[in-house]
């Protein structure tokens, strides 16, 4: 008697099996036909669906009634390689040739169009610069040649600065005389000069202080463009150690699950689950 109740148990076991063991291998197969090659794992996934509901993940909720209840689960998970999977060195110095190019390497655009968007602000405020300094350089030599009747074009800063200083030339020569005595410079022939008034001197002060500064900020940025570059370095490198997510390329993830009775005993559920 006890023989017969064990074989019953087990063909009622098998039968209660087969629906989910059809519902799981057809959900597979579904997901397989829509995906494709996206998910090389959903052809390993048949088999292990099946078996499991089979009889793993059989398991007894209800005590007094004994009705079996089959739940089957199947993952399959293809992601985009995490910032783990890079070279840290390479991420450095991606990024200290081009700050951004490293953070991209990694997989952080975000962070990669932040810093390349720093690094081409620079470059135009370093190139406005330039050329103010440059507009401001031709404007003192214009106004001098006008107004000082001198060539400073190419000349040295002494010799700006004592153009700048002194009404003349020969105001000049007469004070490094006294001071130099036969070491002196001194400025004749066609670097020699004599200015129309004080304000026009003043003015051409002006010009040339408009000219240094806009050449001390160049330089500034030029020392942020370096500053710049070390910091991105060092920050892409230590995207690729911390395995931050958000240095990640999104990934993809399948879920099929099967599950049993809910409130009606031996009712079967199907869940599929996809997040791409």
């Amino acid at each position: 008697m006890r023989m017969r109740t064990g074989a019953s148990a087990i063909g009622l076991l098998f039968l209660l099996s087969m629906p989910a063991r059809a519902y799981v291998g057809q959900a597979a197969e579904a997901l397989s036909a829509v995906s494709g090659p996206a998910f090389p794992g959903v052809r390993a996934m048949r088999g292990a669906a099946c078996s499991c509901a089979l009889g793993r993940g059989a398991c007894w909720h209800d005590a007094e009634a004994r009705l079996p209840c089959f739940s089957a689960q199947a993952v399959a998970v293809d992601r985009a390689p995490s910032g783990n999977d890079r070279s840290p060195k390479k991420a450095f110095f991606l990024s200290l040739i081009l700050p951004g190019a490293g953070q991209w390497y990694v997989g952080g655009a975000e962070k990669a169009r932040a810093f390349l968007g720093l690094e081409g602000t620079l470059w135009g405020l370093l190139l406005g610069l330039r050329t103010f300094e440059a507009w401001r350089e031709d404007d003192c030599c214009g106004f001098a040649k006008v107004h000082a009747h001198t060539d400073a074009g190419g000349q040295s800063d002494h010799f700006l600065v004592s153009l700048e200083s002194y009404a003349s030339a020969w105001e000049y020569n007469r004070f490094a005389q006294a001071t130099y005595g036969p070491d002196a410079v001194l400025y004749e022939g066609h670097l020699a000069w004599e200015w129309d008034s004080d304000a026009a001197r003043a003015e051409f002060v002006d010009l040339r202080r408009s000219s240094w500064q806009a050449h001390t900020r160049a330089t500034y940025v030029l020392g942020g463009l370096l500053f710049h570059r070390i910091v991105s370095a060092i920050h892409a490198a230590r995207m690729v150690g911390k395995g931050d997510e958000a240095c990640s390329s999104p990934g993809r993830r399948v879920q099929i699950g099967v599950t049993g009775p809910g409130k009606s005993p031996g009712s079967l559920g199907l869940r599929v689950t996809m997040r791409l």
